[in-house]
């Protein structure tokens, strides 16, 4: 896999925030750094070292971002050994928020609205990602625990039908980072699901409450009762059959049942009046008529 080069202006304020640490004027210690992310990397990196303070940071910045991962391994060797340093933190943040920014760019543009809306509560023009992660930001906002960029890929991550590995590992990345633990990306990404799920239960309930039909489910359970009643003397057309059909169905947010009655006979008003008792999950539904004496016949099924 090819690493993106990480711009200059990157580069820059990086190693801005690196130099604010007193220990990075000490050459020994510079090389101790580099000597751990050589360890973790397990390879040599060709850094020309300089002995001016300022080049020789840039020079190793630029040597790790070259590598896969090596920019990571850089910076949180450097926070080892300063656990809770602003300074290193915001070195992390520019290289979280650079790498967020490139994995956006492919990212289908209803989702991401969709996505930077529930999190920073309003919208935010997209079209530069860069620009667009800086605008949201690290801080906690709204109903979110997390970093406020955090949540932006975590939701992005839960909105995606594509393979989400780079967001998974993103995540981890900025997790470590940000000292947030596994339990505070769990409760992310049960957050996110939800809140996608939520989004399209309303998105298909809205066609129903406009008075469009609810859309079909593949779970169908119909139940015929037929009832047949003694040859009234005054009926010429012979012996009364009745057919009641209640047929209920699985709709994408809630069920819905409809009940149609027919009769062999042009006679009218054909069945007496019905209500199902029984639940449509129940194996022996009940049903109740205000119909005299007959026989009555009940029958279930179900199928795709």
């Amino acid at each position: 896999m090819t690493t993106p080069r990480l711009p200059s202006a990157q580069v820059q304020a990086i190693c801005e925030a690196l130099l604010s640490l007193t220990a990075m004027n000490d050459a020994s210690t510079r090389s101790l750094y580099l000597d751990e992310v050589e360890g973790e990397l397990r390879k040599g990196l060709s850094v020309p070292r300089h002995a001016e303070v300022r080049y020789d940071v840039y020079r190793i910045v630029r040597a790790c971002a070259q590598e896969r991962r090596g920019m990571s391994v850089l910076l949180q060797v450097i926070s080892n050994f300063h656990p809770g340093a602003a300074a290193v933190t915001a070195a992390q943040q520019v290289y979280l928020s650079w790498l967020l920014a490139l994995l956006l760019a492919d990212v289908p543009a209803e989702v991401l609205t969709e996505a930077v809306t529930a999190v920073t509560g309003r919208q935010l023009p997209h079209e530069d990602h860069l620009e667009l992660v800086d605008a949201v930001g690290w801080q906690p906002t709204g109903d979110w625990d997390v970093p406020a960029a955090v949540a932006l890929a975590g939701l992005v991550r839960a909105g995606l039908a594509a393979d989400g590995t780079p967001f998974e590992q993103w995540l981890r990345d900025a997790a470590l980072a940000m000292r947030l633990t596994a339990a505070d990306l769990d409760g992310l990404r049960v957050a996110a699901k939800a809140h996608w799920a939520s989004l399209r239960s309303r998105q298909q309930a809205a066609p129903v409450e406009a008075g469009g039909e609810e859309p079909e489910s593949d779970m169908r359970r119909t139940i015929i009762i037929e009832e047949t009643s003694p040859r009234d003397p005054g009926n010429s057309f012979g012996a009364a059959s009745r057919r009641a059909t209640c047929t209920s169905r699985v709709g994408r947010s809630s069920w819905s049942s409809s009940t149609r009655c027919s009769r062999r006979s042009t006679a009218p008003r054909c069945c007496p009046k019905r209500r199902c008792a029984g639940s449509v999950g129940s194996a022996r539904p009940s049903w109740r008529s205000s119909s005299p004496t007959g026989t009555r016949t009940a029958t279930s099924s179900s199928g795709g």
